[in-house]
């Protein structure tokens, strides 16, 4: 069977949006961290606080990038946002594992709060519910 679907070219490759997303969650991370070190370098906030700002750090960072890989493959959205966390959680263990020595402390929570906001990315990026309406059929009455 041949399939009609309408293309309009206006999406990208999911190769191409998956690493526009990363660099994008990437790069927010960065300089959320930068940022976070001067706050506690210049003690505007306490060390015992830090946790929580890089939980913040990150599920911003991943509620970013899904938005911008969802809005640039512009299909199958909750597909691409748990891949996208996938990806995104993988360059983070990627990054302990040369910078940290593979001291893997909060894999878990870490990877649970990436895919929930990249999951959330998703569901919020979509244009559900403005889709076409389906015509309804008329027949006539013998």
């Amino acid at each position: 069977m041949k399939e009609h679907k309408h293309r309009t070219g206006t999406s990208t490759s999911v190769s191409k949006g998956m690493l526009c997303g990363v660099g994008v969650a990437v790069t927010m991370v960065l300089a959320g961290s930068v940022l976070l070190a001067w706050l506690l370098a210049s003690e505007v906030i306490n060390w015992e606080i830090s946790g929580y700002g890089i939980m913040g750090i990150l599920s911003i960072a991943a509620f970013l990038g899904g938005i911008v890989a969802c809005a640039m493959i512009k299909r199958k959205r909750i597909q691409m946002s748990v891949l996208f966390g996938v990806l995104f959680w993988g360059v983070l263990l990627g990054i302990t594992m040369l910078l940290f020595g593979g001291n893997y402390e909060g894999v878990m929570v870490t990877g649970c709060l990436i895919m929930a906001s990249s999951i959330s990315a998703g569901l919020t990026s979509g244009e559900y519910g403005k889709g076409k309406r389906r015509k309804k059929i008329r027949t006539a009455h013998c």
